[in-house]
């Protein structure tokens, strides 16, 4: 978001521009999540129980629509040129990496980013929080996923909560016995601060 005339006192445009590029070239993704307690190498034993991350990706993070991404790939002449980016690739062992690939077409009614991993040529379908332009800044993306794994883990505590609430026996439940009530209210006060009071109540 810089002006197209030169303000005295500020740096040009372009220049302004090549050093943003040289900002973002420089930061590794992976690095920016492993600070943020994301490590897509090592995921969790469970990982394959969680839900989808999409649902939980906020759009505000984007500074782009996604024709926008797409008309970046687009020259004066009418030419279009695959957009560069980095793509969550998923191995055999269920690890992840990020690899450059090449951004072709935006899938609306699937939310889709496709296009072709840069070294192999491979087709790709990318859904926009396992993809980062190379043109946008990798700090707020890294937060961005960071944010979805929050919220995911939010929604997943909440889901097991209430399950557990539902399926609790509700008829004839057991009851202690005096030797549990006995132990639940020694333990209850034992602290320094109601040994020393007299008369607790502990109906």
């Amino acid at each position: 978001m810089e002006p197209f005339f030169p303000i005295p006192g500020k740096p040009p445009r372009k220049v302004v521009i090549d050093r943003q590029r040289k900002l973002f070239a420089s930061l590794s993704i992976e690095e920016l999540l492993l600070e943020l307690g994301i490590n897509y190498r090592h995921p969790s034993v469970n990982q394959a129980d969680w839900l989808p991350l999409e649902p939980f990706d906020d759009l505000e993070y984007d500074c782009r629509l996604p024709n926008e991404w797409i008309e970046l790939g687009a020259d004066e002449e009418g030419n279009f040129n695959p957009i560069p980016a980095q793509g969550l690739y998923k191995n055999e062992d269920g690890s992840c990496e990020w690899k450059a690939v090449l951004i072709e077409q935006y899938d609306y009614e699937r939310a889709i980013y496709c296009g072709q991993w840069d070294m192999t040529g491979e087709y790709v379908e990318l859904t926009r929080i396992n993809l980062l332009f190379n043109s946008e800044d990798p700090r707020i993306f890294a937060q961005r996923v960071a944010q979805a794994h929050q919220e995911r883990i939010y929604a997943d505590s909440q889901i097991r909560y209430n399950f557990f609430v539902d399926n609790m026996p509700t008829d004839e439940p057991s009851e202690l016995d005096p030797e549990q009530i006995s132990r639940i209210i020694h333990m209850a006060t034992a602290s320094r601060y109601l040994k020393s009071r007299q008369n607790v109540d502990t109906t």
